[in-house]
């Protein structure tokens, strides 16, 4: 067997014995080719067993693609002749849990190395992955599209809480969690601007409307003292 092109490419060719007369020739990827390497597909092929364009169990194959961490859903099907076209959906890591692991956008856990995005910490009870993957998926949006950064989400006893880059931490509460994400990302511009200067600033957001704000005194303390 020879691998002729790479995965960037979006084709790996497979080419079999010469006496094999329906061989398979190729496999074209498509979708997030990143989630996947050349070898990992070949190693796929060889697991689903023949490799003949009648005989390559499909449903083993993409069941052993699947089984690489950065895969999230694979579908594969024949276009003869020879011709395997393999569909890849990349995981979407939101978060990184206190061990190390990732949080997907589903609530699902997972081990991948090599993942370039800088991602908030959740600390929290895998129990409340799935909530935190939702909560997170709507504040990550309202995030970027305010222009603030999120370094942390941490789930305690009196609900959500968020770490801004900035210092700043939200208290969310346990319920109307995105309304509450929403009312402070549309006071992002002034609040940013009025206490640009201040850290450590409590923001809570369990009310009906509008926030209160705690640290004032401790940030205007620690100027006087050190100007």
């Amino acid at each position: 067997m020879l691998v002729k092109s790479t995965i960037a490419t979006g084709t790996v060719a497979v080419v079999a014995s010469a006496t094999s007369l329906l061989h398979l020739d190729r496999v074209q990827v498509h979708g997030d080719t990143a989630a996947i390497s050349q070898p990992q597909v070949t190693a796929a092929l060889a697991e689903a067993g023949s490799m003949t364009s009648w005989g390559v169990d499909l449903d083993a194959f993409t069941d052993a693609i699947e089984q690489q961490v950065a895969v999230r859903r694979a579908e594969a099907r024949l276009v003869l002749p020879g011709t395997v076209m393999l569909s890849i959906q990349a995981r979407q890591p939101l978060a990184r849990t206190r061990t190390g692991a990732l949080l997907d956008v589903t609530g699902e856990t997972y081990h991948a190395a090599n993942v370039a995005a800088r991602l908030p910490i959740y600390d929290g009870p895998l129990t409340k992955a799935s909530e935190a993957a939702r909560m997170c998926t709507v504040l990550l949006a309202q995030a970027s599209a305010a222009g603030f950064a999120v370094s942390q989400i941490t789930w305690r006893a009196d609900g959500w809480q968020v770490l801004l880059g900035n210092g700043w931490r939200l208290r969310l509460g346990r319920s109307e969690v995105d309304a509450r994400i929403g009312r402070f990302a549309s006071a992002w511009p002034q609040l940013s601007t009025r206490f640009a200067t201040l850290s450590e600033l409590v923001f809570d957001l369990r009310y009906m409307r509008g926030m209160a704000v705690s640290g004032l005194a401790e940030n205007l303390t620690r100027e006087n003292e050190n100007g």
